[in-house]
């Protein structure tokens, strides 16, 4: 007998399109009494973004563990030569994740309204299922007769919506869609094995009980997803109020400023070198993303940008280029080098700036220019983000193009390498004794094959 609506999928649909309405009804009354709402509605579609970014830097590992687990299931356990019920299990939630992942993203980032995106999401969870369910039982000329045929005819339905939705994600931005394939083909390599293998069962061996209890399992995954859809912004919106003040008390204090010992301004060494890095000019005519806001400073606290950075960097090196001509004329010999970081978003725009700095500071008495990860990456940690092109005015950079720019302005002594890691060589001076004093500026950017994504981990040298 069937205790379930599931093979007459339409029958739930009115209480489903309640719970629909209910939560953009919940959506408008919070938009309207919670000085956050507009806040959220920015923020949580650039999250997401940035959270398939940081996928993507783990690529590697998720096509080999992805393909490990989908091939266990052709590894038989018991007398059934069926696959142990944890990894049967395990398949077909990575299967609904899969699904949900990539079309719970869109659903975000449809809109910069907070009522539009509770509506998607909600609408994703209450009638996704009802979608999938009424087309395994309507198409094709045989319908389930039990909820464990359900269970394995909906199967494609779930893998076509995973491709589908992966497909919409790359169009986000047609530009980087080719950025983005690697993570299509990690997530696609377990879609594939999955779906060869419940093509070919054709046996359903699921008591009815045994079909039920996978229900609930579907039903409890399914409200932790959306749990935690909803409660992640807000951990984090509180977190990054909580930096903003602590970060504002800061710059109030009167300890924060200290100034250089004078006791070795008579010195003179063999050779003198003048650092700088990390101005991180921020092109200031394009449009603010959600991964500007006081909460990524809970996360990343060393992405913390005060709008006297974006206003001030390039009068503070103005500054530093009038101090480093002072020191020339004690120390005739002495160059400079820029260690990285040379922008914030990573626009061309960005980097052509610095080439005003250099004309200030001297192309002739350069050293060096090391590559950062602001240069070329996405607020320097995504290599993909669709926010990216809008972000700046003109267009975003990439490695290839830092690189260039670096190699354009080298000096035209010493070595550098045109490789994904850059390094240069360069001589800094003369020891007494009439040894040249030799300086290597490596490269500040970690371009592997698998890396957390994350600033500090992506430049550990400098």
């Amino acid at each position: 007998m069937n205790r379930t609506p599931h093979l007459t999928p339409f029958k739930t649909l009115p209480w489903r399109l309640a719970t629909v309405a209910g939560a953009a009804l919940a959506a408008f009354i919070v938009r309207k009494t919670w000085s956050h709402g507009g806040e959220v509605a920015f923020v949580v579609p650039a999250l997401c973004l940035a959270g398939i970014s940081l996928l993507l830097a783990w690529r590697l590992v998720i096509f080999v563990a992805n393909s490990l687990v989908g091939l266990a299931l052709f590894i038989p356990a018991g007398r059934a030569r069926n696959p142990h019920w944890v990894v049967l299990e395990t398949n077909r939630q990575l299967g609904h994740f899969e699904a949900i992942f990539s079309w719970l993203t869109l659903a975000l980032v449809v809109s910069r309204e907070l009522i539009l995106e509770v509506t998607m999401v909600a609408a994703l969870f209450a009638l996704g299922p009802v979608i999938i369910n009424a087309l395994a039982v309507y198409s094709g000329p045989h319908r389930p007769r039990s909820l464990a045929q359900l269970h394995l005819k909906r199967r494609k339905f779930f893998y076509l919506a995973t491709a589908l939705g992966l497909l919409l994600l790359g169009l986000l931005d047609r530009e980087q869609a080719a950025t983005l394939l690697p993570l299509d083909v990690a997530i696609l390599s377990g879609v594939v094995i999955r779906a060869i293998y419940f093509g070919v069962r054709t046996r359903v061996d699921d008591a009815p009980d045994v079909a039920e209890k996978w229900l609930y399992l579907d039903r409890a995954f399914m409200v932790l997803a959306l749990v935690g859809a909803l409660a992640f912004p807000y951990l984090e919106i509180a977190e990054g109020e909580k930096a903003h003040n602590q970060d504002a008390t800061n710059r109030m204090a009167d300890d924060g400023h200290k100034t250089c010992d004078p006791a070795g301004a008579d010195f003179q060494p063999e050779a003198s070198l003048f650092i700088i890095s990390d101005n991180q000019f921020h092109v200031l005519d394009g449009q603010r993303n959600g991964l500007q806001l006081p909460l990524i400073d809970k996360v990343v606290p060393v992405a913390a940008r005060p709008v006297e950075l974006d206003l001030l960097s390039e009068a503070t090196l103005n500054h530093l280029a009038e101090i480093f001509h002072q020191l020339q004329k004690t120390r005739p010999g002495m160059l400079w080098a820029h260690l990285g970081d040379i922008g914030d978003v990573s626009c061309q725009e960005e980097l052509r700036r610095f080439d005003g700095v250099i004309d200030r500071f001297g192309r002739d008495s350069l050293a060096a220019l090391a590559p950062g990860n602001h240069d070329s990456t996405f607020l320097g940690c995504f290599d993909w983000h669709p926010e990216w092109k809008e972000s700046c005015s003109l267009q975003r950079t990439s490695p290839e193009l830092e690189h260039a720019f670096i190699s354009a302005r080298a000096p035209s002594t010493g070595r550098t390498s045109n490789a994904s890691f850059t390094a240069r060589v360069t001589t800094l001076g003369t020891l007494r004794g009439g040894a040249n004093i030799t300086g290597i500026f490596l490269d500040s950017s970690d371009y592997g094959a698998i890396s957390v994504g994350i600033a500090g981990s992506q430049g550990a040298i400098s």
